[in-house]
């Protein structure tokens, strides 16, 4: 099922031709939209719902929320980061059991994050989720930094890992 963001409606006026009446007409934001059962499937084959919390990294409120609602309704515990530094933060206080990382931020991007990760040692599993296309270099920086892409659209753009992962 492909799912788009509903984000809160933006009120956009609305010219008439009679000079009293003006109306308002919602105008909604166009978002990338993802498949939900995509990325909770993914989530899923890396860890439990009982393995603690999810971190979901993204600097775009509604796809954050979203990202966040379907897992809570799979039976994940979630926390957010809005950027690359707060994901950082994040992950030393809580220590996610799995995080979900957008790619294209302001400030550190996901290939940051996902580098500082790995460069401190973190095994963490990570899922990115994203609706850039990446080109091979990019594909396997992430595949040496361990990390599954699954693309904003719905389609899996990469599933392979190149490290086996402990994940209890």
């Amino acid at each position: 099922m492909l799912l788009h963001p509903d984000p809160q409606p933006t009120l956009a006026p609305r010219q008439r031709r009679s000079p009293v009446r003006q109306s308002r007409v919602l105008v909604r934001p166009a978002l990338k939209p993802f498949e939900a059962e995509a990325l909770v499937k993914a989530v899923t084959r890396f860890v439990a719902p009982s393995a603690g919390e999810v971190l979901v990294v993204d600097d775009d409120t509604t796809s954050r929320e979203l990202v966040g609602r379907h897992l809570r309704r799979a039976g994940f515990s979630t926390a957010e980061a809005t950027n690359g530094q707060e994901a950082l933060l994040r992950m030393r206080v809580i220590g996610p059991s799995l995080v979900v990382l957008d790619l294209v931020m302001p400030g550190l991007d996901g290939f940051d994050v996902l580098r500082s990760m790995r460069e401190s040692g973190s095994s963490t599993p990570v899922i990115v989720l994203t609706a850039a296309t990446l080109d091979e270099a990019q594909k396997r920086t992430l595949r040496d930094g361990m990390a599954e892409i699954v693309a904003k659209g719905g389609r899996a753009a990469c599933r392979e890992w190149t490290a086996a992962l402990n994940v209890s």
